[in-house]
């Protein structure tokens, strides 16, 4: 598994349960601010917003309280 494919994985948690896909650059302007480019990452929903607010609750307390204290 590659670095940003773990990454995007965890990402789902604090997005309340949707995935975007990794994209490098999220828009390309000129000079004078006018857009010449812009990013259109795709959007999934892969669990839902409760089960992610628990996984958030739960790497937060460990870091806080638990092992990771």
């Amino acid at each position: 598994m590659k670095l940003i494919e773990h990454v995007s994985a965890f990402t789902v948690f604090p997005d309340e349960g949707i995935r975007i896909d990794p994209h490098m650059i999220r828009r390309v302007t000129s000079y004078d601010g006018a857009l010449l480019e812009e990013a259109h990452p795709s959007i999934h929903e892969v669990i839902p917003p409760e089960v992610a607010h628990t996984m958030t609750a739960m790497l937060e307390e460990v870091v806080q309280f638990g092992t990771g204290h």
